[in-house]
């Protein structure tokens, strides 16, 4: 019902005060498997599965928003800070590279666009390196509630498209979450995730904006390159499929962990004081 008389724009509010009040009681869990399970049983193409802004999707954005901020920092903290401290010159995109600006930052005179593209391939390759390899080795760093509950959407999900064709749907609706609505948000804009305290200036902006497209074609599991208009995108394409193994290694040990611990947990990350300040914080800035 909530979900009919609300908006796009108030579901967002709506989804993060059901979030607070099921964390409270200890009921995050089934609350967040009811409304999956309905979003997955009324979905007949497993492409559009939680690709809308509906109370399901806002409701898990704001769960790993609540009980995972303290995770997300573990994982991109180090790695945004770096980017943020070198402040590179970055681009691939041929219309939007400025010779003139390469040489005022830190390239010699007489530059190229071939070599900015190289170097710059280069560097988001390292980048990009970093991030997924920081997420890829963080199973245990995941709180554990989040595990359970990514351990129930697989399941709901692994029930209703049982076909073979659809077998990376249950990958897809975890790392459609976990990637393109938690890390890669996080790092296009680091300030609303608290992992800086100012924005970034236009140079690191691109810089951050790029990685973050490419780590949303990781969460995609690499199944719609080269079908974009960004085709300039593509030295990063090599990549990013090479990923694919590790990200689904790391989705099945993610979901592999059993369900009392997550009530344990989930119990516990609702009077720990940090995680109440981990959501008024979140509740601010996003």
């Amino acid at each position: 019902m909530l979900e009919e008389v609300t908006t796009v724009e108030s579901r967002q509010d709506v989804a993060m005060t059901l979030v607070k009040i099921y964390l409270g009681q200890g009921l995050v869990v089934p609350f967040l498997d009811y409304l999956n399970t309905r979003e997955v049983n009324h979905t007949t193409d497993p492409n559009t599965l939680f690709r809308s802004n509906s109370l399901a999707s806002k409701a898990m954005e704001q769960f790993m928003k609540a009980v995972g901020m303290l995770y997300l920092h573990e994982v991109l903290k180090p790695i945004i800070n770096r980017i943020f401290d070198e402040r590179k010159y970055i681009e691939l995109d041929p219309c939007k590279i400025d010779l003139n600006r390469t040489r005022r930052i830190s390239f010699k005179s007489g530059v190229s666009e071939a070599e900015v593209r190289d170097y710059s391939v280069e560097m988001l390759q390292s980048y990009l390196t970093s991030i997924i390899e920081s997420i890829v080795n963080s199973v245990d760093q995941c709180p554990s509630v989040m595990r359970v509950a990514f351990k129930q959407l697989h399941k709901r999900v692994e029930e209703q498209f049982t076909e073979p064709e659809n077998e990376d749907v249950k990958y897809l609706a975890i790392s459609g979450f976990f990637f393109l609505r938690f890390f890669a948000p996080a790092i296009l804009t680091p300030k609303l995730f608290q992992l800086r305290d100012q924005h970034a200036d236009t140079r690191t902006s691109r810089t951050l904006l790029l990685l973050a497209k490419a780590l949303q074609s990781v969460g995609n599991l690499g199944l719609q390159l080269g079908h974009g208009k960004e085709q300039w995108m593509a030295p990063l394409h090599p990549i990013i499929l090479h990923s694919v193994a590790s990200v689904k290694d790391f989705l099945d040990k993610l979901i592999d962990i059993d369900h009392d611990i997550g009530k344990a947990d989930n119990t516990e990350c609702t009077t720990k004081p940090v995680i109440n300040q981990q959501q008024a914080s979140c509740q601010r800035g996003c």
